[in-house]
């Protein structure tokens, strides 16, 4: 299966930037979807831990029943500037 990947740029943070955060964001491109392509998941969770019980349930509601680890929860690094593409269609 193709990995995303992510590119990043390094960027100075301010006192705006602190207050105007929120919840820690996390991606996961691991899961098993509905056909053999790539699967991607974005979840906003106070840990990775969090992020995987979300991903696990929501997967669920989808009829995707499936553990999920939170090793495999990469946080999306909010001191930097990034770009994830998620999908872009190519199977």
């Amino acid at each position: 299966m193709k990995k995303s990947s992510v590119n990043f740029l390094r960027r100075d943070r301010t006192q705006t930037d602190e207050q105007e955060n929120g919840m820690p964001v996390y991606i996961n491109t691991d899961f098993r979807g509905h056909w053999p392509v790539g699967t991607a998941a974005v979840v906003a969770a106070d840990s990775a831990e969090h992020a995987a019980q979300q991903l696990e349930a929501a997967l669920s509601r989808r009829g995707l029943p499936q553990p999920v680890e939170a090793a495999d929860m990469r946080l999306f690094l909010d001191e930097y500037e990034a770009v994830e593409i998620l999908c872009d269609g190519d199977y």
